[in-house]
């Protein structure tokens, strides 16, 4: 009896020891099956855990400091310790993403048309414009015009005109392209409302200057309205952009933010600023001037692209062609003066090296009678020539 005990509790053992083996869990088998390890993938969810915390705190602390104090107020040392992140474009080197900027010219030079340009080939899906990359992904291409001087009626004849031109390079079937007019509430109050539905990466507005109650000369009116259109841009991480005008009487100078019509607010508050101009000898001749470029390099500032502007099409092809902008309000004759001017100066200066500037100007005014030159106007060509040296 005890031996038949025996064979039993050794079977029953026996199966036991079976069945803990089929229930037993392979580490190495779940390893190779699933995409982590389990102890690593909670440790991972403790770390997001951790961060979200981290950043929710943050957060938190930001809104009660801005409560506080009505500013954004942060450590440099967070800053220069968080993650790099290099100035974005939406059209490179003209318009940089979430920032305020601003194109102005004289009348019909075309501010309104190269606006829309832009506009229709970020729309449509084109890589670039001009010669000049365009930074966005399909999903963010949503573009937005604001209109305050032109009638839906005359712009959607402009729109036409121009969309068979652009219809071409369309590689977006349903573009976001949206015309706001007749703004009852405001530009502004219409833009924080409609950018909170469809979140455009891009928003022209031609021109604020109809919006604005109050005086252009006014720097607070305007500075607290270009205020406003900026802060809409920082939220949203939308690039707004400004048709503007220039000075009465200043085509026969070199392109400068100085000539911008109003307060100097129009020309300090964007980031970017570029003017439009016709060529003084050529028909139809357009140059592109960048004024103001916060985050290029000086030489950036100094060319200016020639354009050729399609009447037809209405439209602009860039003809390959730099030019020096302070020279682009000279006609020809004054080029070939000017560039006679400098020789006069430097055989003047070769001749007798401790001639003073204001003796320099008095020959040349007899040399140019026609021209009036001053010891200024030397001192700057003289810096022109030994910048070229």
């Amino acid at each position: 009896m005890e031996t038949n005990k025996k064979t039993d509790d050794a079977v029953n053992l026996h199966a036991d020891s079976q069945e803990n083996n089929e229930n037993t869990i392979n580490v190495e088998e779940i390893t190779s099956t699933s995409e982590k390890p389990f102890f690593q993938t909670i440790s991972e969810d403790l770390e997001q855990c951790k961060k979200n915390l981290e950043e929710s705190t943050v957060t938190d602390d930001a809104n009660s400091i801005y409560e506080k104090y009505q500013a954004n107020i942060s450590s440099a040392l967070a800053l220069i310790n968080s993650p790099f992140q290099p100035i974005s474009y939406i059209w490179e080197k003209f318009f940089p993403k979430g920032e305020l900027c601003l194109i102005y010219g004289d009348s019909s030079c075309g501010k309104s048309m190269l606006l829309r340009c832009v506009l229709f080939a970020i729309a449509y899906g084109m890589d670039e414009y001009l010669g000049f990359k365009i930074n966005l992904p399909i999903e963010q291409r949503k573009v937005c015009l604001v209109i305050t001087e032109d009638t839906e009626k005359s712009i959607k004849t402009l729109l036409q005109i121009q969309n068979r031109y652009f219809q071409q390079f369309k590689t977006i079937e349903n573009p976001v392209f949206d015309i706001i007019s007749c703004c009852d509430d405001g530009v502004i109050n219409t833009l924080q409302k409609r950018i909170e539905d469809v979140h455009y990466s891009i928003i022209g507005v031609d021109t604020p200057q109809d919006d604005i109650y109050g005086s252009m000369n006014d720097n607070n009116v305007v500075r607290d309205y270009l205020s406003q259109l900026s802060a809409i841009g920082t939220k949203h991480d939308c690039t707004m952009v400004c048709i503007h005008h220039k000075r009465k009487y200043t085509l026969d100078k070199a392109p400068s933010k100085e000539d911008l019509s109003g307060t100097r607010a129009f020309g300090d508050k964007p980031r970017s600023i570029f003017e439009l101009r016709r060529h003084v000898d050529e028909e139809h001749s357009i140059y592109l001037t960048p004024i103001k470029a916060n985050y290029e390099d000086d030489s950036f500032l100094k060319q200016s692209m020639k354009l050729k502007m399609n009447t037809k099409t209405l439209t602009f092809d860039f003809t390959g062609e730099y030019v020096p902008s302070c020279e682009i309000h000279l006609s020809t004759q004054k080029k070939d003066d000017t560039q006679a001017i400098k020789d006069k100066i430097i055989s003047y200066k070769l001749s007798n090296p401790t001639i003073k500037q204001i003796e320099i100007a008095e020959l040349l005014r007899e040399d140019f009678p026609d021209r009036k030159i001053n010891q200024s106007q030397v001192s700057t060509i003289l810096k022109s020539i030994k910048n070229k040296e």
